[in-house]
């Protein structure tokens, strides 16, 4: 795709394709700004992209082209878009005017595609942002439902080129999963087929008969190879073309060539030197390429299953039983359930409220900060956030873990770019090798005639393949999180673990993350507190998520007797709370906020309470270390740099000092944003940079740290800028994770080093005619299979060996 001036001859005219899509020209083009368009639709896109400034994209080759438009009178079907109940069911979330879908677009085909749907926005006013997940062919799109229903966001799609569907999106990787089994079953059906016509011309002598009928079978041939050529074959041809149009080298590019290669040799064999020529090959090598995707499939959908199982949210919720409450899983919550939600607290699935009123946050959906107010009998969304007091909520649709997972993917800037560059360096050099390898032997072997230049070409072609050094990364490292997780330690992107694997500098919070839940209380005070006090106290702090509020809602729980309602709330990270319960004002946290400096330093945590201007006293807390804390030690002794960064005074930190040796620094009376401009610092004069804390007051940092953990006791508590999620009590684990994930990158090398090895050998053999066709087709799937089976086996070795899995 070229850019020109008006008064130039089009260069796409030139080269007989339409300017947008790239498709052939009819015999009489549209034309727009002397260019050259195959279809109205084209040109429609087109003058959209310019009208919206956006027409520099056709100036970067490197894109490829966009999709054809779909005609507009096949969006009929979108009538029932209208319907609100079909609404209902594909909206995954609504506030007001502003709504979130998920489609699944099948026409989704390379970096063009990409870049075109995620500017809607400036293509549309209409629609807030657009995310595209390219490996699934999906987009999240946040749109305005006051200036464009969800019909025409269906009709704008299917217009530009992108028709969508709204079937599930387990039916279409079903389906998906069909189709190839069906083109594995056509190639398997031909190439055994094809075998048996073949035999005859594998024999020294052939009968009359034989003879006779030798270029029948040899058109039977041809015949069942066409639908192994048009169906079997149709995806890598696709990948292959796309990447020559996207001037981009791709692993499909040497599969295409040697394709075309095998089958129109073959042809020419048939029909003029009336010989068998290669279709039994042929059909042999798309054969053994769809077992190797079929493999692939299988064994992603494996990994899949296990991240299901241990599931990467965690989340637990307060469900309320015969008036009782009971800490449950969400995948135990089903529909009409009541269970209570928390300040902080992420809402894990749809449902009514029951309370009076609450403040919702749909930053983590929508990707703006802007509270929504909600009254009783309101419907409030999955992925929200509670701000304030606790809510009692009737559950309509249960937690579905598949949009958290997309929703966290969504709300991430950490893409491990340089790990992703290089993997596609190191690939697009093996597909340029293989590539030239075959030109060279071309040249070498031109004198042995062209059957023999056709057959050692085609095995270059087939076993250079890159497919099993593609598939290094995605399955070792999806196999490392498996396993980590059985520590209880649930990595957000299996790419991170390379960033895990680079860690220098670990930061480490100290309520919450080095202190345990089992903690002693005591109340320090003019007076003993009454019941009614601890009733008041006890409604307020049951909204706040911080650790000390949380414990100190256990001890004063039995002395409840009866629960008012909190009828406003507010937490003020790294201060307190301040709320009103029963008419009565009060404020609990800090002595330094609440002013109350006749409270001594101690050794313990103090948390002061004030009510209704009356400083009644503070909660004296016993920090007690968790156990195997130690073990932290060992990573000063790997070469890494502890440091601990507390909201404590330095007397409070005394027994950490005790525990961690010389060389761990800590520091004190560090607020949030302390923590962030700390890590920032770090980060200016070195790399690798780890943030753990309770995901609570420590929600910058963790998101600024290279690697972000959020640790929890009771898992109901979850940080979706983190990069993982861990159980407290796996903290004494956190060296053999680190190790284990710095061996999983040099388990990665030597992956790598073996697909780099597995062409060099490969490649010598074909060049100096030692393999065919057909061989070269068995082993490039069986390279893929050994790169997966050394990735599964290599990593649980070493994580029987680190105690991963003890």
């Amino acid at each position: 795709m070229y850019a020109i001036n008006k008064t130039e001859v089009s260069k796409d005219s030139i080269k007989n394709e339409c300017f947008h899509c790239g498709s052939n020209l009819p015999n009489k083009p549209y034309t727009k700004d002397a260019h050259y368009f195959c279809c109205k639709g084209c040109v429609s896109v087109y003058t959209i992209l310019k009208d919206s400034g956006l027409e520099t994209i056709y100036d970067n080759t490197s894109f490829g082209n966009f999709s054809k438009p779909t005609d507009e009178e096949s969006v009929s079907e979108f009538e029932l878009l209208e319907n609100t109940a079909i609404q209902e069911k594909i909206i995954s979330f609504r506030e007001g005017n502003i709504c979130k879908v998920l489609l699944y677009a099948p026409a989704i085909h390379c970096a063009s595609c990409i870049w075109l749907l995620e500017h809607l926005p400036q293509l549309h006013a209409a629609i807030i942002q657009s995310q595209v997940n390219f490996h699934s062919k999906k987009i999240s799109i946040l749109f305005d439902s006051s200036k464009i229903s969800l019909k025409g966001l269906a009709i704008l799609l299917t217009q530009i080129g992108y028709k969508p569907y709204f079937s599930l999106s387990q039916k279409d990787q079903r389906a998906e999963y069909k189709m190839l089994l069906l083109r594995l079953g056509v190639a398997g059906f031909a190439f055994g087929n094809i075998m048996l016509l073949s035999f005859p011309d594998y024999l020294d002598t052939l009968s009359t008969l034989e003879i006779q009928y030798a270029d029948f079978f040899h058109y039977m041939s041809f015949v069942l190879s066409l639908p192994v050529l048009i169906f079997s074959a149709y995806p890598y041809l696709k990948s292959a073309w796309s990447g020559v149009k996207a001037m981009e080298l791709n692993m499909d590019i040497p599969i295409g060539i040697g394709i075309f290669t095998l089958f129109f040799r073959s042809t020419y064999d048939v029909f003029f030197l009336h010989e068998s020529g290669y279709f039994d090959s042929f059909s042999g090598f798309i054969f053994f390429l769809l077992i190797g995707r079929w493999y692939q499939y299988k064994t992603y959908q494996f990994l899949d299953f296990e991240k299901s199982f241990h599931s990467f949210f965690p989340i637990s919720v307060i469900k309320i039983e015969n008036l009782n409450e009971v800490v449950k899983e969400v995948k135990d919550i089903q529909e009409n359930d009541l269970v209570k939600l928390r300040n902080g607290e992420l809402i894990p699935f749809d449902g009514v409220l029951l309370s009076e009123e609450a403040q919702i946050d749909y930053s983590f959906v929508t990707g703006e900060s802007e509270l929504f107010y909600k009254h009783k009998g309101d419907l409030i969304y999955a992925g929200g956030r509670l701000v304030g007091k606790k809510i009692i909520v009737q559950v309509k649709k249960p937690f579905d873990q598949q949009y958290f997972v997309q929703l966290w993917n969504e709300n991430t800037d950490r893409k491990n770019n340089s790990f992703k560059e290089l993997s596609s360096f190191l690939g697009k050099l093996i597909t340029f090798s293989v590539l030239s390898v075959a030109a060279i032997a071309i040249f070498y072997w031109k004198d042995a005639g062209i059957q023999t230049v056709i057959k050692n070409v085609t095995s270059i072609l087939i076993i250079g393949c890159s497919c099993a050094f593609a598939l290094s990364a995605p399955f070792l490292f999806g196999n490392v999180s498996r396993l980590l997780a059985r520590l209880s330690f649930y990595v957000k992107n299996t790419d991170s673990i390379a960033t895990l694997a680079k860690i220098q500098h670990i930061i480490l919070d100290k309520t919450g993350t080095l202190t345990e839940k089992k903690l002693q209380i005591q109340w320090v005070g003019k007076k003993e507190l009454t019941t009614y006090d601890k009733t008041i106290i006890y409604t307020a702090l049951q909204n706040s998520f911080h650790p000390l509020s949380k414990k100190i809602c256990d001890v004063l729980k039995n002395a409840v007797e009866e629960e008012y309602d909190c009828s406003h709330y507010q937490e003020f990270p790294g201060k307190g709370i301040y709320a009103i319960v029963n008419d009565h004002v009060i404020r609990i946290g800090s002595k330094e906020w609440l002013e109350m400096r006749e409270v001594k330093e101690e050794l313990h945590s103090v948390v002061c309470v004030e009510m209704d201007g009356i400083k009644l006293g503070y909660f004296s807390i016993a920090n007690s270390l968790r156990e195997g804390l130690e073990n932290l030690n060992e990573l000063k002794n790997k070469g890494y740099f502890i440091h601990i960064l507390t909201g404590d005074n330095a007397l409070r930190t005394q027994h950490i000092q005790k525990v961690f040796a010389d060389g761990v620094r800590i520091l004190t009376n560090q607020k949030p944003e302390d923590k962030k401009a700390y890590i920032l610092r770090l980060q200016n004069n070195t790399s690798g940079v780890m943030m753990v804390g309770d995901g609570l007051n420590d929600i910058p940092a963790l998101k600024t740290a290279d690697f972000g953990v959020s640790i929890t006791d009771d898992m109901s508590f979850f940080a979706p800028s983190g990069d993982a999620i861990m159980k407290g009590e796996s903290l004494m684990y956190l060296p053999n994770i680190l190790r284990f994930a710095k061996t999983a990158y040099w388990l990665l090398i030597i992956s790598y080093i073996f697909s780099f090895t597995y062409n060099i050998i490969g490649l010598t053999l074909a060049f100096n005619g030692y393999l065919t066709p057909i061989v070269a087709a068995l082993f490039m799937p069986l390279s893929s299979i050994s790169v997966v089976l050394f990735a599964i086996f290599s990593t649980n070795y070493f994580a029987g060996k680190y105690k991963i899995l003890s």
